[in-house]
């Protein structure tokens, strides 16, 4: 973190760390965090991610009448900068923020619009979670054709998101698998290097032993 003359100063970093700590269910200590941020200070371009983010820490917490004041505030500042990824992820937080609280018309609203956008862009987790926004309020309505329909999408999006972590992890492995193989034919190397060098050591020392030896020897019989 990086202090400032006027303070604690806000960083990516800090945010983050007060997220994982949200998530790890510690939120007495990640409000400590957000709470340094001084709001009236900030300029848009910090305050539109401290909105979001303070929101979903009161999404988490279920504390939904809280998050949403911050997520329609974080919503203008992202559209004033035109920044069409965090104005998709607000929006679908913003639906899941409306379906809890049962305003099915307005979560579905904002549910269509994100899922619009994700499509836009193929981002698959934002597509994943339009579609069980929807599937979920649906549901919630007895519409069983719609929720049916929002639910398959949902499924199929969700293992292929699932697919593509595993890939992932799978492409992790393989490189840290990787390295480690050449790390040992590293040490290996450098092991028979070693002993390559011991070995000329001792032929050395023999060859200058005998050299010692036979002069020596041709001194005496002189």
């Amino acid at each position: 973190f990086v202090e400032s003359e006027g303070g604690f100063g806000w960083s990516w970093n800090q945010m983050e760390y007060a997220e994982l700590l949200t998530l790890a269910n510690q939120p007495d200590s990640a409000l400590y965090y957000y709470n340094l941020f001084d709001s009236a200070k900030a300029d848009i371009k910090d305050l539109r991610f401290f909105l979001i983010s303070k929101g979903e820490y009161y999404l988490f917490l279920k504390k939904y009448d809280t998050a949403l004041p911050y997520f329609l505030k974080g919503l203008v500042y992202h559209k004033q900068l035109n920044d069409r990824r965090q104005i998709n992820r607000v929006l679908l937080d913003i639906a899941k923020t409306y379906s809890a609280l049962q305003r099915n018309d307005s979560a579905i609203l904002f549910a269509r619009e994100g899922l619009t956008m994700a499509l836009q862009t193929k981002a698959k987790p934002l597509i994943r979670d339009g579609y069980e926004i929807l599937y979920s309020v649906f549901d919630r309505l007895h519409q069983k054709d719609s929720a049916n329909h929002y639910y398959r999408n949902y499924i199929t999006l969700k293992e292929a998101v699932m697919n593509d972590q595993t890939r992932g992890k799978l492409a992790a492995y393989n490189y840290e698998h990787k390295i480690e193989m050449l790390s040992k034919e590293k040490q290996l190397q450098q092991q028979q290097i070693k002993q390559t060098a011991l070995q000329k050591k001792i032929l050395l020392s023999c060859i200058a032993g005998i050299s010692l030896l036979s002069v020596i020897i041709l001194r005496n019989i002189y």
